[in-house]
């Protein structure tokens, strides 16, 4: 709606967009395959993309995006906040990821003889 009222920034917005649910589709498709029955390893796959690229494009492209946006003068506070939680929020959900991750390399290392 900022973008819409003040008529300002909509490239920007555009680009957070672009990279906040591009990472979207494999996920969707891993969730897709567990409920078609697939093989396990081939949803695996699809979530490990997921997760790399999740981490390549909101943890390194948005952050440098936000940085960028963050020392713009004419950019107004409102429209830097959004962005800038959802970045908080991103590192919040990649910790869990990874915490996942880490539990499940876990108990399959210590599964074995």
């Amino acid at each position: 709606m900022y973008v819409f009222v003040t008529g300002r920034n909509g490239y920007v917005m555009l680009y957070f967009a672009f990279v906040g649910e591009i990472t979207n589709p494999p996920l969707t498709i891993s969730e897709i395959l567990d409920f078609y029955g697939v093989k396990k390893i081939i949803a695996t796959t699809f979530q490990a993309i997921f997760l790399v690229s999740f981490i390549t494009l909101r943890c390194t492209i948005a952050t440098k995006l936000v940085f960028e946006t963050q020392m713009h003068p004419d950019v107004s506070f409102w429209f830097k906040l959004f962005p800038t939680l959802v970045i908080f929020q991103s590192y919040e959900w990649t910790f869990m990821m990874l915490n996942k991750v880490g539990k499940l390399v876990n108990d399959v290392s210590s599964a074995r003889p």
